[in-house]
């Protein structure tokens, strides 16, 4: 079956598993003893190199040094992978620490004679090949790398005692010195800075005709006897290099503007565009500005100094340009809209005036500026930075001039003081759309939240956030000035709820009370509730039945409490929840002054009067009709 047929495999398969293991196990030895001998010849050839002391030979050995080298490293790899695979089989790792031996006994033979080699070509490079391709820079580091590794390799010798290795390092290092010395020769011959102006300078200082071309070398300058001329030489040659400084942070500058330009996008709807300007680029300006006012004041700037001039003048104009133009940017985004409204320009056409020249300037202005995006480009022009000046002092008379037309209207209608700015311009630029007003009614108004027009705009009522509607006691039309018709609004909406007062207090008299406040807006209800129940209090008191009017209260605040576990509108439940607070208060108030009537003598009949006083606190006074004195005060409440 299956099961002995996998056992089957499974045992056939790890027996050539076996046998492969076995197989590379003796392919692993055969190539470690073969790897042993490798080892063992470049041990040999390592112990030997101390036999190479022929300095006439120095490419040949450093060749031969260079090809060891890469023998070692491939041994050391090996080295690494034959460990890897012990691992793998299960056996103790082969002690490989002799290369590291190696690789440390040959470091010393490997520097010698690579620098070595390195410094014969270099010299007589330096020496005899054009003199105007010398790396100066790089030069004086190959010297001074030349110079320590031979120093070091001498020392290391002396400590193996290998004599003769140790006295071709010195040998070495005293040419290195003994060409130190043109180190400074070259370096000020071969300055970055140096001009015609400048070999014209040395000519002169030195007296001999000194104008490098590709026939000159080193080994030429040493016979024109420069080295006897090195200081006047290194005196020009410092004044080029402070020059070439200067030079060179021009053309950096020049170079770091090239791909700078302005973020010119299309503004809304306007047909128009506007710009974004970088933090970086408004950073890069004002360093720039600095930098090169830095270079104004430096000793060596003559050669420069137009540039430079003209350089300071640009970034200047560039800055200024930038300035005017954000701000007008500010001024017209603002205003452009406002004066989009023909009701606008039509009440303010002085200004209108002046916006519409702004506006020609501006569109011409970033019309070009779409084209031509570059920074330095585009603010390159005195002309561009005077119309944009001009145009500040344009938009700033129009602000004026707003600002005065919005303040005669909040002085027309001193509820537009609750409005910002803004607020009152979006109505002012829709005044053929009385419906504008709308949502700024609740600023003007504190609690009307919009008004009822009907289809011919005629206003007939007003309506709260909470949507009470209160209809008006006489209907209006929006005509005329805004500030106009909002003032009749207000003067509507006084008689109205005035008229709305007096209609709740005789519809109290019709109907029951539980009706009667789900009729009426909310505060006419607590208005009208309040005024009744001073009615009945006054009356109670001069009938003497304050008792009776304790439980009228009670009757109330149960009917009430009844009307609330029913089915009740929001508005009608917080109309209902107040009153509620108030008949609570009530109630109170009679309980307490019903047990609080003072006795008169013996039984005598007693009066009652209501006073209010000036600063808010009401009180019953009780009184005897015989004496006609106040006997007691009862406090009421709060009003």
């Amino acid at each position: 079956g299956w099961p002995f047929k996998v056992e089957a495999t499974v045992g056939f398969t790890e027996a050539l598993l076996a046998k492969d293991e076995e197989k590379y196990k003796e392919e692993q030895m055969e190539a470690q003893e073969s790897f042993e001998l490798h080892l063992n010849d470049l041990n040999n050839i390592i112990s030997s190199l101390q036999q190479y002391t022929d300095l006439n030979q120095v490419d040949n050995v450093a060749t031969q040094m260079r090809n060891l080298q890469k023998d070692l490293k491939q041994a050391e790899a090996d080295a690494t992978l034959f460990n890897m695979r012990e691992v793998l089989f299960g056996v103790d790792a082969t002690d490989y620490s002799r290369i590291k031996k190696m690789i440390d006994t040959f470091d010393p033979f490997l520097q010698f004679w690579t620098t070595a080699s390195n410094w014969k070509k270099w010299q007589n490079a330096w020496m005899y090949d054009n003199f105007l391709e010398i790396d100066s820079q790089q030069m004086e580091k190959d010297v001074m790398t030349s110079f320590k590794t031979m120093f070091k390799m001498g020392k290391a010798f002396q400590l193996r005692d290998y004599t003769t290795c140790a006295n071709n390092c010195e040998k070495i290092r005293l040419e290195v010195e003994e060409f130190r010395k043109y180190c400074p020769l070259i370096t000020a011959l071969r300055s970055p800075g140096m001009r015609d102006r400048h070999w014209e300078k040395v000519t002169e200082e030195i007296g001999i005709d000194l104008h490098p071309d590709e026939k000159f070398t080193l080994t030429k300058a040493l016979e024109m006897g420069l080295m006897d001329h090195l200081e006047p030489i290194t005196k020009v040659s410092d004044v080029a290099g402070k020059e070439y400084s200067i030079e060179t942070a021009l053309d950096k500058m020049a170079t770091e503007w090239k791909p700078n330009e302005l973020i010119v996008k299309g503004h809304r709807e306007t047909g128009t565009y506007i710009i974004k300007v970088e933090e970086q680029i408004t950073q890069m300006l004002d360093d720039h500005i600095v930098m090169t006012q830095a270079m104004s004041f430096s000793p060596f700037k003559k050669p420069f100094e137009d540039r430079i001039t003209e350089w300071e003048m640009q970034l200047r104009l560039a800055s200024e340009i930038l300035d005017e133009w954000m701000a007008v940017q500010r001024q017209w985004m603002y205003l452009e809209p406002i004066f989009s409204s023909e009701d606008i320009m039509q009440q303010l056409p002085l200004e209108g005036k002046r916006f519409a020249t702004v506006d020609r300037t501006w569109r011409k202005a970033l019309g070009q500026a779409n084209l031509t995006p570059h920074v330095l480009t585009m603010c390159s022009s005195k002309k561009l930075l005077d119309s944009f000046i001009e145009s500040n002092k344009m938009l700033e008379s129009v602000q004026k001039g707003l600002a005065d037309y919005l303040e005669t209207k909040r002085l027309a209608f001193s509820r537009f003081f609750f409005l910002s700015n803004d607020e009152l311009l979006q109505i002012l630029s829709q005044t053929k759309n009385p419906l504008s007003v709308q949502p700024h009614l609740r600023k003007c108004f504190e609690a009307i939240d919009k008004l009822e027009f009907q289809d011919d705009l005629q206003m007939t009522a007003m309506m709260s956030a909470e949507k009470e509607k209160v209809p008006f006691a006489e209907f209006i039309y929006p005509k005329g000035n805004v500030e106009n018709w909002l003032g009749e609004v207000e003067r509507v909406m006084k008689k109205s709820v005035r008229q709305s007062v007096v209609d709740s207090m005789a519809d109290f008299e019709e109907c029951s009370r539980t009706e009667w406040m789900r009729k009426w807006p909310a505060m006419v209800v607590l208005a009208v509730d309040c005024m009744d129940w001073t009615k009945v209090a006054e009356g109670s008191i001069n009938k003497d039945d304050l008792a009776g009017f304790y439980q009228l209260n009670v009757d109330q605040l149960v009917d009430c409490t009844l009307l609330v576990r029913g089915k009740l509108s929001k508005g009608e439940r917080l109309c209902i929840g107040a009153l509620i607070v108030i008949d609570v208060h009530a109630r109170d108030v009679v309980q307490r002054d019903v047990s609080g009537i003072p006795q008169i003598g013996g039984g005598g009949h007693v009066e009652g009067r209501l006073e209010c006083g000036a600063f808010g606190g009401c009180y019953l006074y009780f009184c005897s009709r015989e004496e006609g004195r106040k006997q007691a005060a009862v406090p009421v409440g709060d009003t």
